[in-house]
């Protein structure tokens, strides 16, 4: 019956509701059942994508909750840029960076996302000067985008590389304008004593 809680209409239809109002909580409590919801592709991946959040945000987080979160996800989903993404920033809270970092590298080579690139400045493997030079790498086929500019001047700072930070913060804030960005530039210029510019870069983020 339609009216049966868990009829693929209903949760699609509770699922909605509940992304519409923001309820996290709610969609996380119906991972993995949201799976079986009659919902467009597009509209589950987001769905998931909100409750797998919430879930794996938990400062309790295990790593056989995760499993068991991940297991929910349908086996088309699992290479969605925006959930490899959210796997990736859980395996970094772990304390698992290392596998982090391959996980979003062989993502980014399947397919260049801006969720797979903000999470690459996010996760921290065992090697930083390695992973920024991945970032380098890549900016050489992507030197006008201004995400990845922001992560490698996150990196840049992993590695204490100060001046080249600010290059890239700088060159990122001028390409693509971020709030984000101009607030790591002010920390930036804070840190080197630089208060009045610092002041600046705060103003116009």
């Amino acid at each position: 019956m339609i009216g049966s809680a868990d009829h693929p209409v209903a949760l699609g239809l509770r699922a909605r509701i509940h992304q519409a109002r923001g309820e996290r909580a709610a969609l996380a409590g119906l991972l993995p059942r949201v799976t079986k919801a009659k919902l467009p592709r597009e509209t589950l991946e987001a769905v998931i994508a909100d409750g797998l959040a919430e879930r794996l945000a938990r400062a309790d987080l295990t790593k056989d909750e995760l499993a068991k979160a991940w297991a929910c996800v349908p086996g088309e989903l699992k290479q969605s840029p925006r959930l490899v993404a959210i796997r990736a920033s859980a395996l970094h809270r772990l304390g698992r960076g290392e596998e982090a970092e391959k996980e979003l590298r062989a993502a980014l080579k399947r397919e260049w996302h801006p969720a797979l690139v903000a999470a690459y400045g996010d996760v921290r493997a065992a090697d930083p000067l390695k992973q920024l030079r991945q970032a380098e790498t890549w900016l050489k086929d992507h030197a006008e985008d201004g995400l990845l500019l922001l992560t490698a001047a996150r990196l840049c700072m992993q590695n204490e590389l100060w001046g080249k930070a600010r290059s890239y913060l700088e060159t990122s804030a001028r390409i693509q304008p971020r709030a984000q960005t101009w607030r790591r530039l002010g920390q930036l210029l804070q840190e080197l004593g630089q208060p009045e510019a610092a002041m600046q870069a705060f103003s116009k983020g």
